[in-house]
């Protein structure tokens, strides 16, 4: 692998041969813009905008194919997000556009409020909306290399999207100790899964994901810190196409709780 940065803008290059499994050679280049114009006291206003292209090349390999082996992608977006201060509240918006070569233009919106009850403390929420746009090995993706295919890409593949709700509160008690607490609910749409056989990617998973992200610090002396943490999650999932299949409904959802 091989990156080269300037201002503003990056090349990456990442090769890869495994004859068995994987081989494969991306070169990729990035560009990308950032204004922060001055407005009026209490506001602050960001805008920008980015372009990506890669050139993503495979040869077939024993377990896996990409078909077709060699394709150009693209990406652009723009964004904005405006924040506004009003006493002891600040509200943010914001919003990005993005297009990719699958699903084309996707938008992405975001909602904030914060209250500052104190120098150390404060309380917000959020809402927002955000998207896995699909990518080569959801649609052009082939196992083994040569058929008869075990999985295949789905060419109808779109991409998965999450509304996502947060809530939190940050403060300390007293000179030494800090704590955080964030609840959140994900909404899923379209997440991936096989369908038939030979297996074929397809959007088939909806449901929800709830949890509960906590930390504190303490920090007794200047050359020590105590930090600790916990996260709590529980998915619901589901297949959106009225699967009922006990075995397959087993696995979903099926990560670590905590």
């Amino acid at each position: 692998a091989r990156a080269e940065v300037g201002p503003g803008g990056r090349r990456d290059v990442q090769q890869r041969d495994d004859i068995t499994l994987f081989r494969n050679r991306t070169a990729s280049w990035d560009l990308s813009f950032t204004h922060e114009p001055r407005v009026a006291a209490g506001q602050q206003l960001l805008w920008g905008g980015g372009l990506r292209a890669a050139s993503d090349e495979n040869r077939t390999s024993l377990f896996v194919r990409f078909d077709p082996a060699n394709r150009r992608l693209h990406w652009a977006n723009l964004f904005a997000q405006h924040q506004l201060q009003w006493n002891q509240w600040q509200f943010t918006a914001g919003a990005k556009l993005e297009h990719n070569s699958y699903t084309g233009l996707e938008v992405l919106p975001t909602l904030r409020v914060a209250y500052q009850h104190a120098e150390r403390s404060s309380t917000w929420a959020a809402l927002s909306r955000t998207v896995r746009a699909p990518a080569r090995i959801d649609r052009e993706f082939f196992l083994p290399g040569n058929p008869p295919f075990l999985i295949e890409g789905g060419p109808g593949f779109e991409s998965e999207v999450a509304t996502v709700l947060e809530a939190g509160h940050r403060g300390g008690l007293g000179r030494d100790l800090s704590y955080s607490a964030t609840v959140f609910r994900q909404h899923y749409r379209g997440l991936r899964a096989g369908l038939g056989f030979p297996a074929q990617i397809a959007n088939r998973i909806e449901g929800n994901a709830d949890g509960l992200e906590a930390w504190g610090q303490w920090q007794p002396a200047e050359f020590a810190r105590l930090s600790v943490g916990a996260l709590v999650l529980r998915k619901d999932l589901r297949f959106s196409d009225g699967t009922t299949d006990a075995g397959s409904i087993g696995h979903l959802g099926n990560h670590p709780r905590h």
